[in-house]
């Protein structure tokens, strides 16, 4: 799984947003999912449940609404990406 929260995904102590803080997961990094616990809750407009992972040596609990089953790619330059799609339309 990666991490999808565009500011990073907090690591925490407990499966609960009150719960201390371990480390920030950057934005588009894998982790491995472990465990859920709990139903399913919405945070920020956000569903899903608690997931224990690990990730850099460290296990802890994120909140999955902000895990993606696939890879994520940050584009740093949006013109680089719209000069692909110019490319790829000229293909098709």
């Amino acid at each position: 799984m990666w991490a999808a929260g565009e500011d990073g995904l907090w690591m925490r102590t407990e499966p609960d947003s009150d719960s201390e803080t371990i480390v920030r997961i950057p934005y588009s990094t894998k982790v491995t999912a472990l465990t859920t616990t709990g139903g399913k809750l919405t945070i920020n407009g956000k569903g899903g449940k608690w997931t224990l992972v690990r990730w850099n040596n460290q296990k802890g609990w994120v909140f999955g609404g902000y895990l993606s089953n696939y890879p994520i790619y940050k584009i740093e330059n949006p013109e680089v990406l719209e000069s692909l799609y110019l490319k790829i339309s000229l293909i098709f």
